[in-house]
């Protein structure tokens, strides 16, 4: 089955359009009080450099005391509405960094921003569709993986580059103390991962 709307993909658009139907972005409330919580549903992603069942190495510019987290890629299809994630991120950013915003930007200036063009990755790695967005999500402890039908999964290699999953996820600063050149901003954190369909192993985005 041919898939148009993003790259390297045998699902079809009618599968992902349906899915994303099913459950987009979406907050997550709580079952006894009935109101939101600070955690929301993705929608349907592909994830991309899967560090999920051991933490990647962390990067050669962070700090020596920082620890080696779980995290993966989450690769958006286009008709994604990214609401409710600014509207995260910008609570975040107003209350633990004010002193950031530009008034006359209208925006918070040297704050690292999650949000990406797959573009930029486009020309390098299968998988990334330009004009489509992508974050990098993460956490400082496993997070737990199920199937569709909430079973956990123990098998690494059920959670590879390439599949689609939906994630729930929470914003969180990071950088609040940070000193000289190190990164300061919003990002966002791995709840929980559920697997819901296979697709083209996007090998090349592979981490086991």
């Amino acid at each position: 089955m041919t898939t148009t709307i993003v790259r390297d993909s045998i699902v079809g658009d009618a599968w992902i359009q349906q899915t994303y139907a099913t459950v987009p972005p979406q907050r997550i409330f709580d079952e006894k009080t009935g109101q939101p919580t600070e955690n929301f549903l993705t929608g349907p992603v592909r994830l991309a450099f899967v560090s999920l069942f051991t933490p990647a190495k962390k990067q050669a510019d962070a700090r020596p005391d920082a620890p080696d987290k779980y995290n993966t890629i989450l690769l958006f299809p286009p008709m994604t509405d990214f609401a409710l994630f600014y509207e995260e991120y910008y609570k975040v950013a107003g209350r633990d960094f004010p002193s950031y915003w530009n008034a006359d930007a209208g925006q918070y200036i040297g704050l690292h921003s999650p949000f990406h063009d797959q573009v930029e990755k486009s020309s390098k790695y299968g998988g990334f569709t330009p004009r489509c967005q992508y974050i990098t999500v993460s956490s400082q402890f496993k997070p737990p993986i199920v199937d569709g039908r909430g079973n956990p999964i123990v098998d690494p290699n059920k959670v590879y580059a390439g599949a689609w999953a939906i994630l729930a996820v929470n914003a969180y600063p990071y950088g609040k103390n940070a000193k000289g050149p190190e990164k300061r901003g919003v990002g966002f954190g791995i709840q929980s991962v559920m697997m819901i369909g296979d697709d083209t192993n996007l090998a090349a985005g592979a981490q086991a």
